[in-house]
C-alpha cells in the first residue's frame, strides 16, 4: 500500500468519531514538520438523579491525534514529531471539573524507517 493510500484510509477511519482538521496540512506547522492532520475526540459521561442538576458523577475523556506524512523517517525526525505533538497537546488539556483523561497520540505513516528512529519511538 502506498503512504498516500493509507494516509487516506486512516483520515477516512478517524473521520467517523474523530473532529478532523485538515488545514494543518495545508498551512504546516511553523517548524516545517510533515504534519498531515489532526484529529480531536470528545466523549463526556454523567449520571443523574432524578434532575440534569443533580449530578452524582461526571466524566470527560478527550484524545488528541495528530498524523504524519514522512517519506524517510529519521531520527531526529521522529523526536521533531514526538515533541511537537506532545507540546501543541498539552495547550488543549484543560483539567477541568469532571474532566477524567486526555491522550495526546501519533501516528507517523512513512516509507521507510532509521533503526535509530525506531528506537526513539
Amino acid at each position: 500500500m502506498l503512504r498516500e493510500e493509507a494516509l487516506e484510509r486512516i483520515k477516512k477511519a478517524y473521520g467517523y468519531d474523530y473532529d478532523i482538521d485538515k488545514a494543518e496540512m495545508e498551512s504546516r506547522t511553523p517548524t516545517e514538520l510533515p504534519v498531515y492532520m489532526t484529529a480531536a475526540y470528545h466523549a463526556y459521561n454523567a449520571k443523574y438523579v432524578l434532575s440534569r442538576k443533580a449530578v452524582l458523577w461526571e466524566a470527560g475523556c478527550h484524545e488528541y491525534l495528530y498524523i504524519y506524512d514522512v517519506p524517510e523517517l529519521t531520527e531526529e525526525m521522529a523526536k521533531q514529531c514526538i515533541e511537537y505533538a506532545y507540546e501543541e497537546g498539552m495547550k488543549l488539556i484543560k483539567p477541568e471539573k469532571g474532566h477524567m483523561c486526555s491522550y495526546i497520540s501519533i501516528v507517523i505513516v512513512c516509507d521507510s524507517c532509521a533503526k535509530a528512529a525506531e528506537k526513539v519511538i
